[in-house]
């Protein structure tokens, strides 16, 4: 866990991908349930200041699902790419506790559905690998495993019937491939005193129904099964057989909830729809436009909110009565390649590679405004410029564009570099670029006219910075690891550094001792530069690679993120003593960006799991 010194504050990250992955808690009604990655996130609504965070997973959690007592929680994720076979876990959480119960084994490549039996009794599993597994909440013990031909797209638990066997009930469980759906049943077996499921088929109409389902819901008799072709089809749970199929949306349809007479709806176009059910006649009493494609649904423990989420990594509070919606939450859906704070603390830029642009506000945790750019676009750097504080960007086609902070576009350059544009600085004097092919090049302020280019490196500049000393000079680090220092007066390169292999990844100056450079990447550990001498001058070794770092405001510390989704700070006190201060694991992929706030109170993350978590570092005081 983080020490003392360094603590988790906040974490940014809904990105929608999963079905089902936002839910409210069944009781504690300001509680939300979701994940940001691998983290599994329990948040105020009221406050967003107030998160838990619950580790287990060392991939993406793809799904979540609540216990109705509200004591359990389950999350599956992606198989992990730690060890040999994919193996994809399930974690069982006891809600009040925050903790693991149980490591759930025999799923494989994804979890795809997760549902817990009424009384909490036990866990059904839809994994990507074709396994349908029940498992024992009690002991962890898997009751019924099976893998099949095909793969099953929807699981849940229907009625509980006590009248056979009182002490050991049986229990209704609804599962459909393509082709059929199945209405089995979960009973208990004296003689072996054990469960044993039987599977019942639906009768389907003499033409078949072949349908792709996507969720399921059942209340008392009803089954409602939604397709990918935007219908609902209804079943009769206790008679087994098919009733009637509804067109409700033109794009599929992704998410359900159900209050009383009511069912609400959400598709792939955006809309989310409430109908009236009672009396078995359908009426579309109120409609909602939001972003992008619905992917979850969720009743509050008062049935007068949902929250829903959409594939565009947005969360909204939305009222049963109307429909009427607010956003909750904003987060990054690519990759984030970069950030960077402007002059002040309480705002930062992200990038990503999905083409948006955010600014961040840290009081209240929500992006101020996004920017997208054309599509198909993809962001890899940015900058706040130092002098009108205008948000300088780079993008994979090699152009620069400026956008103001209430996300005009200013200017662009277009063509910049031939392939993206990798690095950036602006400040009064001038714009500083660097791409991936390896140029490095120099634009006037004003004019945006090409002043000078300097073309020595021959793959990514990963970080241009001017000399914290002599503005004039420019330090260009590149993944082919070499370290270039350009005179702008004498429009040459005039100091230069090589590592032996690796590469490097990321550079940063020092405020204190001779102002050394230091370098991080792959197979060189994070190494300190002199412009007198050759080689490194001092080292802090570290086995995996190290993607990004950064010198804090003060100099007295450095951060740095690594491949290992982890990000550490050091001290630095005089060239060679350094000390070990914290880490943190806020992140479920590779870090790759780290930057200090302006007063460096707090330290900012971001990752390719489109995450951003917000460090407090209370070292400096």
């Amino acid at each position: 866990m983080e020490s003392q010194l360094l603590e988790l504050e906040h974490s940014i990250g809904y990105n929608g991908k999963y079905q089902c992955t936002v839910h409210y808690h069944p009781f504690d009604k300001d509680n939300i349930i979701y994940n940001i990655g691998g983290l599994l996130v329990i948040e105020n609504i009221q406050d967003k200041h107030q998160q838990q965070f619950l580790r287990g997973h060392d991939m993406e959690i793809s799904a979540i699902t609540i216990s109705n007592s509200g004591q359990l929680i389950a999350t599956g994720q992606l198989g992990t790419i730690f060890q040999k076979l994919p193996d994809a876990p399930v974690i069982l959480w006891n809600y009040d506790r925050k903790e693991p119960v149980a490591v759930l084994k025999g799923m494989q490549v994804c979890v795809k559905k997760l549902a817990f039996s009424p009384d909490d009794r036990f866990l059904a599993a839809l994994g990507e690998n074709n396994a349908f597994i029940i498992w024992d909440t009690r002991d962890g013990s898997a009751i019924h495993t099976r893998v099949f031909e095909f793969p099953l797209h929807v699981v849940s638990w229907g009625d509980i019937m006590h009248d056979q066997n009182p002490k050991h009930p049986s229990y209704t469980l609804v599962t459909a491939n393509q082709t059929n759906v199945f209405i089995n049943s979960l009973e208990f077996d004296i003689g072996s005193m054990q469960y044993f499921l039987k599977q019942g088929a639906v009768q389907l109409p003499n033409t078949g129904l072949i349908r792709n389902y996507t969720f399921s819901s059942i209340n008392g008799d009803s089954l409602l099964l939604g397709t990918s072709g935007g219908e609902v089809c209804i079943f009769s749970v206790y008679s087994r057989i098919y009733r009637a199929t509804m067109p409700i949306s033109s794009n599929g349809l992704m998410a359900i909830a159900q209050i009383d007479d009511n069912i609400i709806v959400g598709g792939g176009d955006g809309k989310v729809k409430k109908l009236n059910i009672g009396g078995g006649k359908w009426s579309l009493t109120h409609e909602a436009q939001l972003d992008s494609k619905i992917m979850s649904i969720t009743v509050s423990a008062d049935k007068k909110e949902l929250m829903v989420g959409s594939s565009g990594g947005k969360l909204y509070r939305m009222l049963v009565a109307d429909l009427s919606f607010m956003l909750h939450t904003d987060a990054h859906t690519g990759s984030i390649n970069d950030l960077v704070f402007g002059n002040r603390s309480d705002q930062f830029m992200a990038i990503d590679e999905n083409g948006a642009v955010k600014l961040w506000d840290l009081s209240e945790y929500k992006s101020i405004f996004t920017a997208n750019t054309i599509k198909n676009s993809r962001g890899s750097s940015c900058f706040v410029a130092k002098d009108d504080g205008s948000l300088v960007t780079g993008w994979r086609d090699g152009f620069i564009r400026a956008y103001e902070t209430s996300g005009r576009v200013l200017w662009e350059i277009a063509n910049a570099h031939r392939g993206a544009v990798s690095s950036l600085y602006c400040d009064a004097n001038y714009i500083l670029s660097g791409g991936e092919d390896g140029a490095v090049r120099v634009w006037a302020r004003t004019t945006r006219k090409l002043l000078i280019q300097f073309n020595d490196q021959k793959r990514d500049i990963v970080t241009l910075i001017p000399d914290l000393q002599k503005p004039y000079q420019i330090h260009s680090c590149s993944m082919d690891r070499s370290i270039s220092t350009y005179d702008l007066k004498l429009e040459k390169r005039v100091n230069g550094h090589q590592t032996k292999n690796g590469a490097l990844f990321g550079m940063s100056q020092r405020r204190d001792s001779e102002l050394e450079l230091v370098t991080c990447g792959q197979g060189s550990p994070i190494y300190f530069w002199d412009c007198d001498q050759a080689g490194p001058v001092a080292e802090i070794m570290y086995p995996y690679k190290v993607l990004t770092i950064q010198v804090s405001p003060s100099g007295k510390f450095i951060a740095f993120g690594t491949e290992t989704n982890e990000v550490f700070v050091y001290s630095l006190d005089g060239l060679n003593n350094f000390t070990f201060l914290g880490k943190g694991l806020g992140h479920s992929g590779p870090v790759t960006k780290v930057k200090w706030s302006p007063d460096e109170k707090q330290i900012i993350s971001v990752s390719t799991d489109s995450s951003i978590s917000v460090w407090n570092f209370y070292g400096a005081a």
